[in-house]
């Protein structure tokens, strides 16, 4: 079995052409089996430019799950390279570590909170006409976060917002057993999905990686 070294995974979950499903003939659900690491599925069919914000969906004590800052400073990075604003729809406790994360690194981005008690209030609040790119921190069986709400959220903004951008990140989980026969299928299929979103959308994915450079300033 190989071992996959990086902290975070991106891969091309687009509507118009489902990767993980050609590659591996399966869902999200099995490569959060199989995969311990933090997971971006990123559905991008448009253009970059045509963002106005980036919104961010957190359920309830995300702050708490070991790699809320890992993928937190990615989003913040994200909007920062577009020069775009963060519309955060989370806990007042969530708000907080998020801001303290922009802060421990530094970076300046304009955020916009409100508050929620579960992921399921967005909808509340959300205008149809807006051109953000969502993102929606899920969470995995058995983490702190997790509960029935955010396993079927994902489907209802894949329903409610069509024509937005989607982002679903799945922080990483330390994983006590993981499934032997599924080992070397899926270090070939992130393999395979790291290459495809770096070809695809390379202006967007290469936000989601670690700059020596810029931390060596």
């Amino acid at each position: 079995a190989k071992e996959l070294v990086a902290d975070i995974v991106v891969l091309n979950d687009s509507r118009n052409k489902n990767l993980l499903s050609r590659i591996i003939g399966d869902d999200r659900a099995h490569l959060l089996d199989v995969c311990d690491r933090t997971i971006f599925f990123c559905q991008l069919d448009n253009p970059s430019v045509s963002y106005d914000k980036v919104i961010v969906i957190a359920p309830p004590l995300s702050e708490l799950e070991a790699n809320f800052a890992l993928w937190v400073e990615r989003v913040i990075r994200l909007a920062q390279e577009l020069t775009i604003s963060i519309d955060l729809f989370a806990s007042n406790a969530t708000h907080e570590r998020f801001e303290k994360v922009g802060l421990a690194n530094k970076l300046d981005f304009n955020i916009h909170f409100q508050e929620i008690e579960n992921v399921d209030d967005f909808f509340l609040y959300f205008d149809k006409k807006d051109h953000g790119i969502i993102v929606f921190c899920g969470a995995r069986i058995g983490s702190v976060s997790y509960d029935l709400g955010t396993e079927s959220f994902a489907d209802k903004i894949e329903k409610a917002c069509p024509n937005n951008d989607t982002i679903f990140i799945y922080p990483g989980m330390e994983l006590d057993k993981m499934n032997e026969n599924y080992n070397d299928i899926s270090s070939t299929a992130i393999n395979a999905g790291v290459e495809t979103i770096q070809k695809i959308g390379r202006e967007v994915g290469n936000i989601f990686k670690k700059s020596s450079s810029k931390k060596s300033k």
